[in-house]
């Protein structure tokens, strides 16, 4: 007997509708539909259950033109690792050679971009899908809050894994076809080739016997890539030496479960770090992060760096950034990141001239180690700039 979704409408009646699959054949939509849907949210997409480092997707490119075809959408994780995204349907098949080619292209094209292109390619991209210019940076922040890295670090970040094949290849599509979950196999042929790659099949439901465009989308992980590893060979050349110093090493740059280079940190490895290079502040930090976790509105997610801290808004699931701490027991508060969250959100920008005011005084600027400032005074510096964002009234534009 073959099992079928149910939409429940009411838990105690147990009325419901059941689902069917949408069959891909009928042309519901087609890849133009689906590129606008992904461009609009990011987040249906499991990329964080690949690997970590590809979770909080920002868009920063649609139809990108390298010189070996067009990416059909490009985002940048939280964690500054490209995420490029290829559009497939089902019923538009495509030999196992022609994908897998027309991938490796694009991503060695890619590859070559250095962080300049990369942002003054955004800064196109926002004045055309946003109505405003933003850089890579300050489209970041705004998104996702603050980046916990300094902007040249960052920029230094998302260079090397440009440079190094440190990204996502990711094919999407309404049905994932056997042949080509094939193509994960053929990228053990292209060692030097840092990037992951992987299936994500959206799995599409709609209303039986129903003329309605209602869609109940669910997303899954078809496969994703296997271990690769790259030899790295250096050569040591001296002039009073005959023969040259040969050193060979292998790195494991893609492995189910595992992370690749500077991955997100977790938070256990948060508190592991932090025990070992502030080990007299590690006490006094745990127990105020544990009183932050009473507020289930605040919101705190490993960075590259640290722990990071925002509010979520109770009205919608955007969020307002507070501060990060970082390994190193540091608090950093930066305040460009919520000016624009405000000013997006159509919120009044004085709660966060009031919060500057107060964060300059108690951290004598805006970054401290945790063990130089008055705990208590931040806290209540919090608790009342919380307090006046949720007493603004959203007005999103």
């Amino acid at each position: 007997m073959k099992a079928y979704p149910y939409l429940i409408h009411d838990l105690s009646s147990q009325k419901g509708e059941r689902l069917s699959h949408l069959d891909p054949r009928k042309k519901e939509f087609d890849e133009k539909w689906l590129q606008g849907f992904l461009m609009n949210h990011p987040d249906i997409l499991p990329t964080g259950d690949i690997e970590p480092i590809f979770s909080s997707l920002v868009p920063i490119g649609k139809e990108v033109q390298v010189s070996e075809g067009r990416i059909d959408i490009l985002y940048l994780s939280g964690s500054g690792y490209p995420v490029i995204v290829e559009t497939k349907l089902w019923r538009n098949p495509e030999s196992k050679r022609e994908v897998v080619a027309q991938i490796l292209d694009m991503a060695f094209a890619f590859s070559k971009w250095n962080y300049d292109q990369l942002n003054e390619y955004t800064k196109r991209f926002t004045k055309a899908f946003y109505g405003q210019e933003r850089s890579l940076f300050a489209l970041m922040e705004e998104n996702l809050g603050e980046v916990d890295m300094e902007q040249d670090e960052f920029r230094d970040h998302v260079e090397n894994n440009l440079n190094l094949g440190r990204f996502l290849v990711s094919v999407v599509g309404d049905r994932i076809r056997a042949s080509t979950l094939d193509i994960l196999n053929e990228l053990n042929r292209y060692p030097g080739l840092g990037l992951e790659l992987a299936m994500i099949e959206l799995e599409c439901f709609t209303f039986r016997n129903k003329e309605t465009s209602s869609l109940l989308i669910i997303p899954r992980i078809a496969k994703k890539s296997e271990i690769i590893e790259r030899s790295i060979v250096e050569v040591k050349i001296q002039r009073d030496q005959r023969k040259p110093e040969i050193e060979i090493s292998q790195e494991k740059t893609k492995k189910v479960g595992k992370k690749i280079s500077r991955p997100t940190l977790t938070e256990a490895k948060f508190w592991e770090m932090l025990k070992e290079k502030a080990p007299d502040d590690y006490h006094r930090i745990k127990k105020f992060v544990e009183g932050l976790k009473d507020d289930p509105l605040i919101e705190m997610s490993p960075g590259v760096n640290g722990l990071r801290f925002r509010r979520i808004l109770s009205e919608s699931d955007r969020i307002i950034s507070l501060f990060f701490i970082t390994t190193d027991s540091s608090v950093h508060v930066r305040l460009r990141a919520p000016i624009q969250q405000f000013e997006s959100l159509g919120l009044d920008t004085g709660a966060v001239d009031e919060f500057s005011k107060e964060v300059k005084l108690i951290l004598s600027g805006f970054s401290s180690p945790f063990n130089q400032i008055d705990v208590e005074a931040f806290k209540k510096a919090l608790s009342n700039f919380i307090e006046k964002i949720d007493g603004q009234e959203i007005t999103e534009r």
